[in-house]
């Protein structure tokens, strides 16, 4: 059984990675795994779906975007911008940027934000050729 091996050449949102022959996998607390999926949420602002953005801005801020217009605006953003769309949006969510986060991890979970592999949080106990002692859940990113 091959013992896990931190990769020391790049970090998964500021959390170590591991491999396990050609696998890698991070390992981490669940406070740890909030943090960073709070970060993945803001870089990828832009893709997520116009409804979720548009359902959430109009239950925050009911008279600034409410209305068919505001979301195809937002939609033609989100198609025109790409990846640049992301800190309009971001100034859009505002002050609520932290209970967007937190809706978003409880309705999708953190698997499926940071585990790009297969979407599950692991106990790292039950990864046997990763080094205990480093967190107690890891997920798989390849």
């Amino acid at each position: 059984m091959n013992k896990a091996k931190r990769n020391n050449s790049y970090k998964y949102h500021n959390l170590s990675v591991y491999k396990i022959e050609d696998e890698e996998w991070i390992i981490g607390s669940e406070k740890q795994f909030i943090k960073a999926a709070g970060e993945r949420i803001k870089e990828d602002l832009w893709c997520f779906q116009t409804c979720y953005i548009h359902d959430f801005l109009i239950e925050k801020y009911p008279d600034k975007y409410n209305g068919q217009k505001v979301f195809d605006a937002i939609k033609k953003l989100q198609e025109a911008l790409s990846e640049d769309a992301t800190p309009i949006i971001e100034a859009m969510i505002g002050k609520h940027m932290d209970e967007f986060i937190a809706n978003v991890i409880e309705d999708d979970g953190l698997g499926h934000i940071l585990a790009s592999y297969d979407g599950v949080i692991h106990k790292t106990r039950d990864i046997p050729e990763l080094i205990p002692g480093h967190g107690p859940l890891c997920f798989r990113v390849n």
